[in-house]
């Protein structure tokens, strides 16, 4: 029996999670366990019975987390995973102890820093300009920039800023939050500052072995509010269909990533993989994460219908789809009181044609909402899927039409 090791995150036992977990043991016979911190999250065994395919264990430390993997024999150890990136480094310490092989340079996944000056020495090509500031410190670049913390989280307190009062507003609020920054692992007050470059943005993951053999899934492109047109509440849109893979040339994009395999010495992990086409088609990378990113799972599986737990064993995904598919993700721009959601409009984005599913966030009712960069998690999702272009298309607009009108909210009034 070999095991795939999940040191949990929050969305461990998502339904798409455990559709993978289950397609894992079902096909290869590899079973699933995962590792929950019993300090920090709830018991995530509540509502999830255990059967023959997962397992679940709390640990109380990092210490404990080591010594309950180290039981398991190494042989039969099949992958040691995390969907957390604040959970990397502990990841790839305890891959270590189990004689797994790790990325050289792992410590580049969470510090930004290191990671910008990994690249700017062995390939400037692919980086941008940047500097790292403290907190008392001035940005030397030119407006407009992108600021950064050295070791964010996802996309939590990345700035577009366009002016010098932009960026004292951000410091500010920066620094009002520094509890919840605390509780994100944040502590340093440094911020990464790049310059600001124009172009299309994609995401692309894969998985390299112990031998640096890499096999990737297919392209996703990102459209934020700018690209789409929407300003108010959503953030960004993840589109993926069959032309997209026509956008980068598939020989360029293998070079790149050969490249930073070599950079930062890559092995044994999952990459998600964050860069830009820019309007002179050159590439750029934005950032590299040594996780699969989090959305992935579910969006390979419902558009290419593939597992990707399964890359560690080198299985193909099949670059062909008839399928259009966009997943919204959705915040409001202002800080906000949530009250609730407009019953027609739920409705009619439900019934729409090509949606796959709408999730409302509505714990949230009652609760401060805001954009991801201040900390706040997102207050809808929704899935479009369609064979059919026209009516894909049709769909995409109604839901620009309409998407403001789904939330009902009131001004924050600060106490």
């Amino acid at each position: 029996m070999q095991y795939f090791i999940n040191i949990s995150n929050n969305n461990t036992l998502h339904p798409y999670y455990q559709d993978a977990y289950h397609d894992l043991h079902k096909k290869y016979g590899i079973k699933t366990i995962l590792f929950y911190d019993k300090n920090k999250e709830k018991d995530i065994t509540n509502g999830f019975h255990a059967d023959d395919t997962i397992e679940t264990y709390p640990y109380t430390s990092h210490d404990d987390l080591i010594q309950q993997i180290l039981s398991i024999p190494y042989k039969d150890i099949y992958y040691i995973n995390t969907f957390d990136e604040k959970l990397i480094l502990i990841t790839n310490h305890i891959k270590q102890l189990c004689w797994f092989s790790i990325t050289d340079h792992y410590q580049a996944f969470r510090d930004k820093d290191l990671q910008r000056n990994i690249l700017q020495k062995h390939s400037p090509q692919y980086t941008i300009k940047h500097h790292t500031i403290g907190d008392h410190e001035s940005p030397v670049l030119s407006y407009p920039f992108i600021i950064k913390p050295t070791s964010g989280i996802q996309s939590a307190w990345v700035a577009l800023i366009q002016n010098e009062q932009e960026y004292n507003e951000y410091r500010w609020r920066y620094h009002k939050l520094t509890e919840n920054l605390s509780k994100r692992n944040i502590e340093e007050t440094k911020h990464i500052i790049e310059e600001y470059i124009d172009g299309d943005m994609y995401t692309i993951n894969y998985f390299v072995n112990a031998t640096w053999v890499f096999t990737t899934t297919p392209l996703v492109k990102v459209h934020n509010v700018y690209d789409i047109e929407i300003e108010d509440f959503a953030n960004y849109v993840r589109v993926a269909w069959k032309i997209i893979e026509s956008d980068i040339d598939e020989k360029e994009l293998n070079i790149l990533i050969q490249d930073h395999i070599d950079a930062f010495g890559i092995r044994n992990t999952f990459i998600h993989h964050e860069l830009k086409k820019t309007s002179t088609w050159s590439l750029k990378t934005i950032e590299l994460n040594g996780r699969i990113g989090w959305y992935k799972i579910e969006m390979m599986r419902d558009v290419y219908n593939y597992n990707m737990l399964t890359m560690p064993m080198g299985a193909w995904c099949n670059r062909h789809t008839p399928l259009s598919h966009a997943t919204f993700v959705f915040y409001p721009s202002y800080e906000w009181v949530l009250e609730g959601f407009d019953i027609s409009k739920e409705e009619l984005l439900k019934n729409l044609p090509s949606t796959q599913s709408l999730r409302l966030h509505k714990k949230k009712i009652g609760q401060s909402v805001w954009l991801t960069k201040q900390w706040y998690t997102s207050l809808w999702t929704l899935i479009l899927n369609n064979q059919n272009l026209k009516q894909f298309q049709q769909d995409y607009q109604i839901i620009k039409d309409n998407y403001t009108d789904l939330l009902v909210v009131i001004p924050h009034t600060s106490t």
